[in-house]
């Protein structure tokens, strides 16, 4: 009981004691408690005016990105169709140009053909007309042959003549053989 007793004249004196607090702390403590509440009201006033102000910039943020993705994308797909059409453009000429000189060649070959059948029937006809020059030279040789050896044959000295000449010039050279005086 002496425990109980002490315990509550202590509660009696902690009792005074925030009574006694109370009168000389008490105007500043409330006063304290006001300005912190009005810096805690301020504070909150402040950080709703901030989140308001992050979120308006985020969103901001966040719609010049999407404009900024949105006018990427479109310069991608702006640059994307002029590579195609580009590409495109460099088929259709390189087809172009590869079915001109498809054609050039064609010509050039169909050209080459004409000139060596043109070429080949201009040797054949000079073939035939030296092959017909040179029979005719053989012909008019074989005539010309013909008519010497007929003439040969005319103007030859036959064997008896040529023996009694060459039988008259022996003698002549051995001074045998006289010459008629005229």
């Amino acid at each position: 009981m002496a425990t109980k007793a002490k315990d509550t004249k202590v509660l009696e004196e902690g009792g005074n004691v925030d009574k006694i607090r109370e009168i000389l702390f008490g105007g500043q403590m409330r006063q304290y408690e006001r300005r912190f509440e009005e810096m805690e009201a301020r504070i909150k006033s402040e950080l709703d005016e901030l989140r308001a102000l992050i979120n308006k910039q985020v969103s901001s943020l966040d719609e010049w990105a999407r404009r900024e993705v949105d006018r990427l994308d479109a310069r991608n797909q702006d640059e994307k169709k002029e590579r195609y059409e580009a590409v495109k453009k460099l088929e259709d000429s390189l087809r172009e140009s590869s079915d001109q000189a498809h054609k050039t060649v064609q010509i050039l070959d169909e050209r080459m053909t004409s000139e060596q059948r043109e070429l080949r029937a201009q040797m054949r006809s000079q073939a035939q007309s030296f092959e017909a020059s040179l029979a005719d030279w053989r012909e008019s040789l074989k005539h010309d042959t013909t008519q010497l050896g007929q003439r040969l044959e005319q103007d030859k000295v036959s064997k008896q003549d040529l023996a009694g000449f060459l039988s008259e010039m022996a003698l002549r050279l051995q001074g045998e053989f006289e010459l008629p005086e005229s």
